[in-house]
């Protein structure tokens, strides 16, 4: 169900973007739902920098493990203070994880990617940006791998 309780529809393919929280996105092992797993793993208490990456690899471990975080570490760790640490895991990354799993519910309709040479119009709401880009720092967009390597959006997750 969308905003306002209309109908939720997709699109898996090269001209839309492929959202976490399409029935479609699932694990290759098992064909298991990957936002369900992404959910399971989002409600856990995140407490730490550790928790974080551990909740991310959870659901990102094919892709993630190439993902060496140092920077998303050196942030919380070293240039945050004891008190902006505390803000963090107490308030924002919990604003952060409620903005994602509003995705299903902002995004009733498949969100088209521009592409270069063709003409497009995208409008988005606020809320429908806040809650792409919650995802994007959770990690939780799949990773297209396209044939011939061209197109499509970039991969999100934190290599530094």
């Amino acid at each position: 169900q969308g905003m306002g309780g209309a109908q939720r529809w997709d699109k898996w393919d090269d001209f839309h973007l492929r959202l976490p929280c399409s029935p479609k996105n699932v694990f290759r092992r098992d064909g298991q739902s990957r936002w369900t797993v992404i959910q399971t793993a989002l409600s856990r208490p995140l407490l730490t920098f550790d928790d974080l990456r551990a909740c991310i690899l959870s659901y990102s471990a094919e892709s993630g493990s190439q993902w060496r975080f140092r920077a998303l570490r050196n942030l919380i760790e070293e240039h945050f203070s004891p008190s902006e640490r505390e803000a963090f895991f107490a308030t924002t990354l919990p604003g952060i994880v409620q903005l994602a799993s509003l995705l299903p519910e902002v995004t009733p309709r498949p969100i088209p990617l521009l592409q270069e040479g063709r003409g497009g119009a995208l409008s988005l709401s606020q809320l429908q940006c806040a809650s792409l880009l919650a995802n994007a720092f959770l990690c939780t967009f799949p990773v297209v791998r396209r044939r011939g390597g061209e197109g499509g959006p970039p991969a999100v997750g934190f290599p530094y």
